[in-house]
């Protein structure tokens, strides 16, 4: 009966995925990411795992309802595709009624990467590429860097390993800084466009980091 039940739920989730498909707006990714493969967005991770189990025979059971989802927008680069994968860049594009009260279950705002998310960052895209985060300064590295997403950290790791590799040697913190002196960010190359989605989210979303994670990673660089 169990392995019935479970196949029947494959064919219902495949046919769901066909009628997104169809619908055009949305994207149905398969991964085997995790949500330790984000650095910070904490009051995201936690929402996500209060409901990991929500789908579960045992959630019928209990009467809870199904979720409906949630949408998550912000500045790209910062984890909502990698946190998907676990939807939205001009969130003015989306029609009315995918924003319409009832529709998601919640609607985050990933904001640019506080320093200690940028730290927990680096280490994660050190270690992503076969190096250890022990070698690197993490705070420092995280200070310099304010301003960058994510994924321009990543891409600016990657660049110091290129840097090294025709060096033939490792790459250090050096190597990396020397990087970030020609690296201009999305957060400059694109001030407008980010300071107006910020303030089209101020009350209409539910920030993805804490605000007492935002203290802590202040009070580390001494503001």
């Amino acid at each position: 009966m169990e392995s019935a039940g479970i196949k029947s739920m494959e064919n219902e989730a495949r046919e769901k995925a066909q009628a997104v498909k169809k619908n055009g707006i949305l994207e149905i990714i398969e991964t085997k990411e995790s949500l330790k493969s984000i650095g910070g967005l904490d009051v995201l991770k936690d929402w996500l795992l209060k409901r990991r189990h929500a789908f579960s025979q045992r959630a019928i059971e209990y009467g809870l309802p199904t979720p409906k989802g949630l949408l998550i927008i912000g500045i790209p680069g910062t984890g909502k595709s990698l946190t998907a994968k676990a939807t939205a860049n001009d969130v003015s594009q989306l029609p009315p009624e995918m924003l319409r009260k009832g529709r998601f279950d919640e609607l985050f705002f990933v904001d640019l990467p506080n320093q200690q998310e940028r730290e927990a960052i680096w280490g994660i895209q050190i270690g992503k590429y076969g190096r250890d985060s022990k070698d690197f300064d993490l705070v420092q590295l995280a200070k310099v860097t304010e301003g960058l997403t994510g994924s321009e950290i990543e891409n600016a790791f990657v660049e110091a390993l290129y840097l090294a590799f025709d060096a033939a040697k490792e790459p250090t913190d050096l190597d990396i800084a020397g990087v970030l002196t020609e690296f201009v960010p999305l957060s400059k190359l694109m001030a407008e466009q980010i300071s107006g989605l910020k303030n089209w989210a101020k009350g209409r979303a539910r920030l993805a980091t804490s605000f007492e994670q935002e203290r802590r990673g202040l009070r580390k660089i001494g503001v």
